[in-house]
């Protein structure tokens, strides 16, 4: 199981980062779209572009961050993917979960690490 690093507390977004930026070739950083909620909840993809945010029901206080490198990942393994949008997160005691649905509910499922495969490791097709 992934546990955070030890040290100060750090806001869950900032230790995400740090956390996840191990994983990283390029900068992650947090932004700040236009929020237009205009778009089609089907299209996670579309929906986010050149930071203008068309999604539907995106709750107020939302954190974007700007991951360049699942972006890349999805665009080159397009095909592979059933899905563009990689898991859910949820940070709880220093362990990093991943949020799975199960039928009709959901598990949190402990991770070992934040990288790029994990983070979309359910959606890729052999």
């Amino acid at each position: 199981m992934m546990m955070s690093p030890a040290g100060p507390k750090l806001p869950p977004v900032l230790e995400f980062i740090q956390t996840r930026q191990k994983f990283c070739q390029l900068a992650l950083d947090v932004v700040a779209p236009t929020k237009i909620a205009d778009g089609d909840e089907s299209q996670c993809f579309m929906n986010a572009y050149r930071y203008i945010d068309h999604s539907p029901a995106i709750e107020e206080n939302a954190v974007y961050i700007l991951d360049q490198d699942l972006a890349q990942f999805a665009l080159v393994h397009n095909d592979r993917l059933t899905s563009c949008v990689a898991r859910s997160l949820v940070l709880e005691q220093g362990q990093f979960f991943a949020i799975e649905t199960i039928e009709s509910s959901y598990q949190f499922k402990p991770l070992d690490d934040l990288s790029t495969e994990t983070l979309f490791e359910p959606y890729l097709l052999s």
